[in-house]
């Protein structure tokens, strides 16, 4: 029994994730073949850039393959917004500023590994739209939300959806640790949204201890009456 249990050590060392950034290096990795293959072409658009650590990490892996044209971050590089009451109910063990990254830092990283002529880095609150100065402009290929505010989720969402390419792919990470009354909140976001926008959402994966993976289509036409 002590081999045994010498073995399952060695075992849940060796399967333990390691570095934080892992089930976003994972998804990249498994996404890179099912992109060349359907050749899916658009950004790479991340709402909740923090450092840009995850965006280096997309550059490095899916860039080679030749689909994917801009890299868009939104980031307000303030920490966390003003929560509602409710959020900070739900929340609260976030404060505003929490997370807060520093712009220059993370714009001068970006630019040496990225090149300025394929960045964008739009700065403040996204939530308000006309802060986003209609970013994401253009088709999207892979999503990526990493917020955890209800009204920041549903505001990256509503922006996203909507430009997702048939077949691109969505992530969002921190899935599992907004819950409410309802359910998860990433959930009835996501299914608000899509109704609203006319898209469906395919699952492709779950990525421990707190990510999913969608991928998005058009939504079948309504029947209509004659």
């Amino acid at each position: 029994m002590d081999e045994i249990a010498s073995d399952l050590r060695s075992l849940s060392d060796e399967l333990d994730h390691r570095h934080r950034q892992q089930r976003k290096v994972q998804f990249l990795l498994d996404i890179r073949g099912y992109l060349a293959m359907n050749r899916l072409v658009g950004d790479y658009v991340e709402f909740g850039l923090f450092r840009g650590e995850m965006m280096f990490s997309a550059h490095h892996i899916l860039d080679r393959l030749g689909v994917i044209t801009r890299y868009v971050g939104f980031e307000s590089f303030a920490g966390e917004p003003e929560m509602t009451k409710q959020e900070r109910s739900m929340l609260p063990f976030l404060k505003p500023g929490d997370y807060c990254a520093d712009e220059q830092a993370t714009r001068e990283f970006l630019e040496k590994n990225i090149g300025p002529e394929r960045l964008r880095i739009v700065k403040g609150d996204f939530r308000n739209e006309s802060t986003r100065g209609e970013e994401p402009s253009q088709p999207v290929a892979v999503g990526v939300i990493d917020c955890n505010l209800p009204s920041s989720i549903e505001a990256a969402c509503s922006a996203l959806l909507p430009r997702i390419v048939p077949g691109g792919v969505l992530f969002l990470d921190d899935y599992f640790l907004n819950i409410g009354k309802r359910g998860l909140w990433h959930t009835q976001a996501l299914t608000d949204v899509a109704r609203r926008s006319d898209r469906r959402l395919v699952y492709f994966q779950t990525y421990p201890p707190c990510a999913r993976a969608y991928i998005a289509f058009d939504a079948p036409e309504r029947n209509r009456p004659c």
